[in-house]
This record gives C-alpha cells, sequence and structure tokens, in this order.
C-alpha cells in the first residue's frame, strides 16, 4: 500500500550554510526536516508528510484555506462564489 507522502514531492538538500540535509516538500507544508544523515531526513520528511496529510483530511478546510493564504472565512466565501 501506497503512503499518503508517495503523492508529493519531496526535496532532500544539502545546505551549506546549516552543513546538513533539508527536507522539504513544496506547496504543502512549511518548514521541514533537518540532519546530518540524508536517509534518515528523507524518512523523517516522509512521516511528517503522512502526519500532515492525516491532519488535512480531519481539518481540511482550515489548512486549505491556510496554504492559499486566506482565513477560513475568505476561503469559504471563494468556495461559494467558485460554485
Amino acid at each position: 500500500m501506497k503512503r499518503p507522502s508517495d503523492r508529493y514531492v519531496q526535496v532532500v538538500e544539502w545546505s551549506d550554510e546549516d552543513k546538513s540535509y533539508a527536507g522539504r516538500a513544496p506547496g504543502l507544508m512549511l518548514g521541514g526536516v533537518h540532519g546530518r544523515n540524508e536517509r534518515k531526513v528523507f524518512d523523517e520528511l516522509c512521516q511528517a508528510i503522512d502526519e500532515w496529510v492525516e491532519v488535512e483530511q480531519r481539518e481540511h478546510l482550515s489548512m486549505a484555506a491556510e496554504r492559499q493564504g486566506l482565513s477560513l472565512n475568505q476561503y469559504g466565501q471563494r468556495l461559494l462564489t467558485n460554485r
């Protein structure tokens, strides 16, 4: 069975500034994970994405609004206007 994280872009890259790997999921969540072991960073990133998706499924509207930089009221109005 595929994990939810399999559906999202996962980027793990070396940061010269931080002297560690940084993992992120562009377009899905802000922030990411950091560490010195590339594989561990990737595994932690996948786990973070899976957890993020689980929360989003529970709180769909508020997280969708947040990703678009809108309040929940603004997002709801946009959804109703575009029907």
